[in-house]
């Protein structure tokens, strides 16, 4: 027997044993190909989870990668031998989910260039994914195809917001509100009094920036 059967094994068994302990007939039609498909679906989000992280280090990378050895960022003035010295000046609105930047000259404080990023709808923001999208647009480099397809998070960690959906069984109607994960426990907490909803999506995390 294969190590990975006999953990399909002893999950079925350990299922059963819980669904009869409350009184519930589920574990009586639960198969082993029910417990591959969940443990093949939990590492299909370990390994998003794992390659979204490896993304947003990349796009922070990108913010001091793409500067001279000064320092500074390069912006071509269009003329022989000439490259203006800019300064990046990040404007970033998590309510509209965008982030823009301004190159300034290092001298002049004058705009030289610009660019823009604006997160998809039902796509989870980062601020360091945006930042690194405009910086791409306003120095006229082709935005790094990883950074426009980052796949999206399935782990909720500290210092996420995410969106609620649930149903409040008192007053009887569906609600939807955003929480910011402040601890491992906040999210139980703003939750124990009403009876959570479940939607195709499930609750999304809509920002994983982390940057506060």
């Amino acid at each position: 027997m294969t190590n990975l059967t006999q953990q399909a094994t002893e999950l079925i068994e350990e299922i059963r044993r819980q669904a009869y302990a409350e009184g519930f007939e589920v574990g009586r039609n639960y198969t082993s190909a029910d417990v591959m498909d969940e443990m093949a679906e939990g590492q299909r989000k370990r390994n998003a989870q794992a390659e979204r992280d490896v993304i947003v280090q990349k796009a922070r990378s990108y913010l001091w990668k793409l500067m001279n050895d000064d320092g500074y960022y390069e912006v071509d003035n269009y003329l022989p031998f000439s490259l203006l010295h800019c300064n990046a000046e990040y404007i970033v609105n998590k309510e509209k989910r965008t982030v823009a930047v301004l190159l300034r000259g290092k001298v002049s404080g004058r705009i030289y260039a610009r660019g823009k990023a604006k997160c998809a709808p039902g796509d989870c923001f980062n601020v360091y994914i945006g930042k690194a999208i405009a910086l791409h647009r306003a120095l006229g480099l082709p935005v790094p195809d990883e950074l426009l397809n980052a796949p999206q998070p399935t782990e909720v960690r500290v210092g996420d917001r995410i969106r609620v959906y649930y149903s409040d069984k008192r007053k009887g109607y569906f609600e939807d509100e955003v929480l910011e994960i402040y601890s491992p426990t906040a999210f139980r907490v703003s939750t124990e009094n009403f009876t959570r909803y479940s939607t195709s999506d499930g609750d999304r995390i809509i920002d994983d920036s982390r940057d506060e």
